[in-house]
């Protein structure tokens, strides 16, 4: 759970909303306690309630306080609603106005099961100071409850107006992202579709290539076949009545008395035109 007070949040917003509200309001209340020195120990709750809100406005941008702060400060506002409750006359005093305003800004202000521990709270307090199950003592006068009047009524119109202003913004925001995320499925439908096409053109481009692949594989491996049958006719066919052509022929050289050597040469001649032909067969086919 986490409050992000510096960024423009609903709760960051609202809280600093209400430290400005207060600080002013117990400053006031603190010289009208100087002044009229009626009751001491009111002078002493307002006096506590300005320094702890002036503490937590200076330490609001501690990152790791932003919970504490924001719970700290709906317990110390629904404590100083009871007191100014009880001291002001009960439900016929200004704390009738107090009770909705301050109810309604610890509801915005938190979030999780701090928001539902609060809502508890005020539900409890709503029923036991509505029966006047608490003694209230003290009076207001009319010009003082005009003032928790206007005031609060003041500030329950700034709440609805910053609680409706992120609402819009937020509404305003999901607006954009949804057209955002339309225009991105869009394009992605477009890219799946080209993807799907170009998929398909490499497909038949790779059926293609196999038909080829195919066909030229076959055309070595009868070319090949053919290259070892000629290699096989010139090693074992070719060479051996060349050799004894070559043989014959030194015999004629050294005796070109006989005759019949020369009918052998012829023979051997023939032989070798036949392997020819042979070769010649084999490399047309």
């Amino acid at each position: 759970m986490r409050f992000d007070l510096n960024e423009k949040s609903l709760e960051g917003r609202l809280f600093l909303f209400a430290l400005f509200i207060a600080l002013p309001y117990l400053g006031v209340s603190i010289f009208f306690d100087l002044i009229s020195l009626d009751n001491p120990m009111l002078l002493i709750i307002d006096v506590t309630f300005f320094v702890v809100c002036f503490a937590m406005l200076l330490l609001r941008k501690v990152r790791k306080l932003k919970v504490i702060l924001i719970n700290f400060f709906c317990v110390l506002a629904i404590t100083g609603l009871f007191f100014y409750w009880t001291s002001s006359g009960g439900v016929n005093g200004g704390g009738a106005y107090v009770f909705p305003v301050i109810s309604v800004l610890v509801i915005l202000i938190t979030r999780g099961v701090f928001r539902i521990i609060f809502s508890v709270i005020l539900a409890t307090l709503t029923i036991l100071l509505g029966l006047d199950m608490v003694p209230a003592v003290g009076e207001i006068s009319y010009d003082g409850l005009l003032f928790d009047y206007v005031l609060n009524l003041f500030m329950l119109s700034i709440l609805l107006i910053l609680f409706k202003t992120a609402l819009d913004r937020e509404r305003n925001q999901i607006e954009i992202r949804n057209a955002e995320l339309f225009k991105l499925n869009e394009t992605l439908q477009q890219k799946t579709k080209e993807l799907e096409n170009n998929n398909e053109r490499i497909q038949k481009a790779h059926d293609n290539l196999r038909g080829i692949v195919q066909e030229r594989t076959k055309a070595l491996e009868e070319e090949n076949a053919r290259m070892i049958d000629f290699a096989f006719i010139n090693a074992h066919l070719v060479r051996a009545p060349l050799a004894n052509i070559m043989g014959l022929i030194d015999l004629i050289v050294d005796r070109h008395e006989r005759p019949d050597l020369f009918f052998r040469l012829k023979k051997q001649a023939n032989l070798l035109d036949d392997v020819l032909h042979k070769i010649g067969g084999v490399l047309k086919q």
